[in-house]
């Protein structure tokens, strides 16, 4: 082999970089920022609300490594249909996710129909999220199958995902699954955590650094997104 070639070896194996790919369960996330389970007072419980407003794309880079490529973000997530405040907000964050370059899928919420346990024994009528594990697994496996990541880096705390989770350490074992629990959730996330090759732990920096602006812009696409007021950080 000339020396040429093997300069040309050397440099194909210092470019080559982990490709990284990240899932984010929307609701999951949303709902560990929403509200803190080991708060001690209601301000507590609300202490990471002030980082609904935040950047996917920006949120993935802080679990990628130096060597490694963020190659792709794909955001799972429903938008509410009844309070339409709460839809336009929502709507106004997918945008912003979307001129980040994050890819969106929607999910729908289901009415279901649950019996009163307390003294009324009344039925009553409740939404709630449907497709958004289904949608994450099969985006999962389509990708792992057609090779588009070495690594998957995945933002739940949902055991429904633990199947899809086996099915692809089984299928591509140098694949590697990182799971990326919700902040203020991992003391609940035993089985994920064994489910997956390893855990990165989320903490309040990652959140404070992933904080997007008042507009946010697309400029290619001439897309501009105005943060909701109710999105304002409070300290």
């Amino acid at each position: 082999m000339s020396s040429s070639e093997d300069v040309d070896n050397i440099d194909t194996a210092v470019v080559a970089k982990t490709r990284v790919h990240c899932f984010v369960d929307g609701f999951n996330l949303y709902h560990a920022l929403d509200w803190f389970n080991d708060g001690k007072t209601k301000e507590d419980n609300h202490k990471y609300r002030k980082y609904k407003w935040i950047s996917l794309r920006d949120l993935a880079k802080c679990f990628v490594g130096g060597n490694e490529d963020l190659i792709g973000v794909d955001f799972f997530t429903t938008v509410p249909t009844l309070d339409i405040g709460k839809q336009m907000r929502h709507r106004a964050f997918i945008r912003a996710q979307e001129c980040h370059g994050v890819n969106v899928t929607l999910g729908a919420f289901r009415e279901k129909f649950v019996r009163c346990e307390a003294s009324c024994r009344g039925n009553f009528s409740i939404r709630i999220e449907k497709q958004t594990d289904v949608n994450i697994a099969i985006r999962m496996l389509d990708l792992a199958h057609q090779d588009k990541f070495d690594k998957a880096i995945l933002v739940s705390g949902d055991t429904d995902l633990i199947p899809v989770i086996k099915l692809i350490r089984n299928r591509w074992p140098k694949k590697e699954i990182i799971a990326v629990l919700p902040i203020g959730r991992r003391q609940n996330g035993l089985e994920m955590r064994q489910a997956c090759n390893s855990e990165i732990k989320m903490n309040e920096s990652h959140l404070q650094r992933s904080l997007m602006g008042e507009q946010v812009i697309d400029e290619m696409n001439g897309v501009r997104v105005n943060r909701p007021i109710e999105y304002i950080p409070v300290k």
